[in-house]
């Protein structure tokens, strides 16, 4: 996260990709305490252990994982563009259109 601020300071493009992976990795944290909350709790399992909390927990991370699928191949796009020497700059193309 510092290292992509510091990016953004210098060159002035923000990486969305980086605050995306980070979701992806709070939400796979979430995932993984969830069932040792429940372990370690020493209650009954089945009254502690709530389904709707998880299941939009993994619907969460589905989508952000789309998201991330979405936005780096859109990235991979716009580097083999640059790359094949179209003529013109995306940031011209975008401003163009």
């Amino acid at each position: 996260m510092i290292s992509a601020e510091i990016h953004y300071v210098q060159t002035g493009f923000f990486h969305v990709v980086v605050f995306i992976k980070v979701a992806m990795i709070t939400f796979l944290r979430q995932l993984i305490v969830e069932p040792v909350k429940i372990a370690t709790a020493g209650q009954n399992a089945e009254q502690i252990f709530n389904a709707w909390h998880y299941g939009l927990l993994l619907a969460s991370l589905l989508i952000i994982g789309i998201l991330h699928k979405l936005v780096t191949s859109s990235q991979k796009k716009e580097n083999d563009q640059e790359m094949s020497g179209s003529g013109h700059s995306t940031s011209e193309s975008r401003t163009l259109s």
